[in-house]
């Protein structure tokens, strides 16, 4: 109903599109299909050296890098477990955020998080507040921002790794393989 009674809904996808208006009987005519990032800004002014630096980030290595609110639905846990032996080879995985809702398994996935990054070498758990001018500096700092998500409609973390020009991997959920169809620098993974 509160759908139906909206002037105008905007979606992402196509397919969130055919959704409101098959299933929840928007008309046609009020469901726009928007670019995610279409209002996005740049936060930071500073290059991948000083941001880097800024983070206390070392300036050499293939830096990864989940970002976001740290939920289970997210999937970082995911990335750390398939991170097992790249430190090895001068990389590391950065998962940064907020833990955004106080329930038990929030709780607990921050708990299997912080015993990943105690168990993988080159695993760094990050968490706190990210103002959006950290947030953009951490995207300019990594090499690749990792989308490892288990359930997601769209990524505005994806939007804002593409205005930053960094390349994605993310996993075949909700919308990401739509949402990243075009996007050079984009890879889609199954799990």
């Amino acid at each position: 109903a509160a759908f139906r009674a909206a002037a105008r809904v905007e979606v992402h996808v196509p397919e969130h599109r055919t959704q409101m208006i098959e299933e929840f009987k928007v008309p046609a005519e009020r469901v726009v299909l928007v670019d995610h990032g279409a209002d996005f800004e740049v936060r930071t002014v500073l290059d991948r050296a000083a941001a880097r630096a800024s983070l206390g980030l070392p300036a050499e290595g293939h830096v990864f890098l989940c970002i976001g609110f740290v939920q289970p639905h997210k999937g970082f846990d995911r990335a750390a477990t398939a991170f097992r032996g790249l430190a090895d080879l001068g990389a590391s995985l950065h998962i940064v955020g907020s833990v955004r809702i106080d329930d038990p398994a929030a709780a607990d996935h921050q708990r299997e998080l912080e015993a990943l990054e105690s168990q993988v070498p080159g695993v760094h758990l990050h968490l706190g507040y990210v103002s959006d001018e950290a947030f953009d500096r951490w995207i300019v700092a990594a090499d690749t921002v990792v989308l490892p998500y288990r359930h997601i409609w769209s990524s505005g973390v994806a939007e804002r790794a593409q205005l930053l020009d960094r390349p994605l991997i993310a996993t075949r959920v909700g919308g990401l393989a739509d949402q990243l169809a075009d996007v050079p620098g984009a890879t889609i993974v199954e799990d």
